[in-house]
């Protein structure tokens, strides 16, 4: 199965999974108040219309305003997991129950709408579904051009929080004075609309004081909040954390006290570190992970602003929070530090206890602390450096400390990545990890050395097999002279995590071997092959194209050689 069918039908599952809650409740509501009487309903409706039209005020103020208790996101994070339909169910069904950022009080009108409309209360939760399910079906279907799509769109989508606000303010008059009822019957009744809304006279709900609720009627309320529920919450919460930061500390967010450093087991380029020891200066939590090429992109903007404010109040400090076994060794994250030049303190996290405080899943993200222990900005990937920056500035003055003007970020040479030409995921290749499954018919055997074959064309964003590999949960080892793998992608830089024991791995690009032009900063050329000795545990890059394209990637590997993930730039 293709690799774009196995993640649409994953969302599709996923989108089941909460549709089945939130219908669910629907038919609750329809059965306990289609039984109540016209006062106990018009009671409701007076409520549940102020309720909407106070969420409508709560949204557009938390645009602006930390407001507390409101727009807490709720995240599951499952590091490991095989790939399974019914997880993704199970996941749907997770979603519905605990996510709240920007839906909660669009999902709380929604509920209100449907009590005060006894008998549409399942179709109410029904087309709310359809419309929170139609980002992850489109962003299923056309996963690399979704994320293009709203890197770019990112600065203009939380504008939409006022919008959404203004519209439920409406929405809840409509309810409060009952006029909601009345338009409903004038669509039904009047031009084109009535009879093209019900061409068989199906009769849907029942509104208080009379009139039939006919298909056009439930879409024209429904499908607005359709609407708001795909650009408001889907896009601008997935974004909610990129863009500018406001520099006046009025109007950035106070997200309360930061966790303190939990269960570290031994700490780098510092003695033990404690927020309360800290108070007085602004400090950065940096969580990360060494082999990550999204953490390692931004450790120059990181490096630069300790040079910089370290010694006039900022404190960095990298919680080394590990993907990967090999990770957890300290003698790995050392070399890494050293290699990647960082000076400022690195904490390892690994056994995820300070990650799990900060409610964090994401590698990197960045909590920027004030002088008195509070969290004012959280910022997750790469990007947004001269808006943290910024921000750093203004928690630095505001603790007392002088800070000349410029802003670092801008002469740092770091790696700009177009993530919109970047058209391949990471790819996880042990049968546990691997979110997709492989080209191969012989597919993942657990713990075995399989002999695969090819046969039938390549398919993008795949990875192929060919000879002797052994399957181990969190990777593959080449188990022969014959070891090789094929992958087209689409990117400008190729990566691999990997180790061995001095394993030589050959690499070829479009069936040909690698010139100077296209050489990946850990490979060297030797008798026109492009090849590296792996042995350390870490990110090789391995093809450093001068453009973004689709390539095939061909790895000959001689025994030894353990891959456990690909990453793109």
């Amino acid at each position: 199965m293709k690799a774009r069918e196995v993640i649409f039908l994953n969302s599709a599952f996923f989108v089941l999974g909460f549709t089945f809650v939130f219908s669910m409740v629907g038919v609750l509501l329809q059965t306990v108040l289609s039984k109540a009487s016209l006062e106990a309903v018009n009671t409701v409706r007076l409520i549940g219309g102020s309720v909407i039209v106070a969420f409508g005020l709560l949204i557009i103020a938390s645009a602006k305003y930390a407001i507390p208790f409101f727009g807490v996101e709720h995240k599951i994070h499952v590091r490991k997991f095989r790939n399974s339909y019914v997880t993704s169910s199970v996941f749907g069904i997770a979603f519905a129950l605990g996510w709240t950022p920007c839906v909660g009080a669009i999902l709380g009108s929604v509920y209100t709408l449907a009590a005060v409309s006894p008998g549409l209360g399942f179709l109410y939760l029904m087309a709310f579904s359809l419309g929170l399910g139609i980002p992850f079906l489109i962003a299923g279907a056309f996963v690399s051009r979704v994320s293009g799509f709203l890197k770019r769109a990112g600065p203009f989508l939380r504008y939409f929080n006022t919008v959404s606000g203004v519209f439920l303010i409406a929405i809840g008059l409509l309810v409060v004075t009952n006029f909601i009822g009345v338009l409903q019957i004038f669509l039904n009744n009047v031009g084109p609309l009535g009879s093209l809304a019900n061409p068989f006279g199906v009769r849907l709900g029942y509104i208080p004081g009379g009139g039939q609720m006919t298909k056009i009627n439930v879409y024209v309320v429904v499908f607005g909040i359709i609407g708001i529920v795909i650009v408001a919450a889907a896009l601008s919460a997935l974004v909610s954390n990129q863009g500018s930061v406001p520099t006046d500390l009025s109007k950035v967010p106070n997200r309360g006290p930061a966790p303190n450093f939990q269960g570290i087991a031994a700490w780098i380029n510092s003695p033990v570190l404690n927020l309360s020891q800290l108070r007085g200066k602004v400090v950065l939590v940096d969580f990360w992970t060494y082999s990550c090429i999204n953490c390692i992109r931004t450790l120059p903007y990181l490096n630069a602003w300790y040079g910089r404010y370290g010694n006039n109040g900022l404190v960095i400090v990298g919680v080394h929070t590990p993907e990967f076994q090999f990770e957890k060794n300290y003698s790995n994250v050392l070399a890494a530090v050293k290699s990647l030049e960082i000076k400022y303190p690195v904490a390892l996290d690994s056994g995820y206890a300070t990650w799990n405080a900060y409610g964090n899943q994401y590698w990197p993200a960045d909590y920027l602390i004030d002088k008195n222990g509070d969290i004012r900005d959280m910022h997750i990937g790469e990007g947004g450096y001269n808006a943290t920056e910024m921000l750093i500035q203004a928690l630095l003055q505001n603790a007392g400390y002088t800070i000349r003007a410029g802003i670092t970020a801008n002469s740092v040479n770091g790696t700009n990545v177009k993530f919109s030409q970047v058209g391949t995921p990471e790819i996880y290749v042990g049968y546990s990890t691997a979110r997709l499954p492989i080209g191969n018919p012989q597919g993942f055997s657990p713990g075995q050395v399989v002999s695969y074959t090819l046969s039938g064309p390549m398919q993008n964003n795949t990875v192929y097999f060919s000879g002797k590999w052994y399957n181990a949960p969190d990777s593959v080892i080449s188990a022969g002279s014959d070891s090789k793998l094929f992958l087209i992608y689409k990117a400008k830089n190729a990566n691999v995590v990997a180790q061995g024991n001095s394993s030589l791995i050959i690499v070829k690009l479009d069936g040909k071997n690698l010139s100077q032009t296209y050489l990946g900063s850990d490979l060297v050329l030797r008798d026109g092959a492009a090849s590296a000795s792996i042995s350390s545990a870490r990110l090789y890059n391995i093809v450093g194209a001068p453009s973004y394209g689709w390539h095939v990637l061909e790895i000959i590997a001689s025994p030894g050689f353990r891959l456990y993930t690909f990453t793109f730039g």
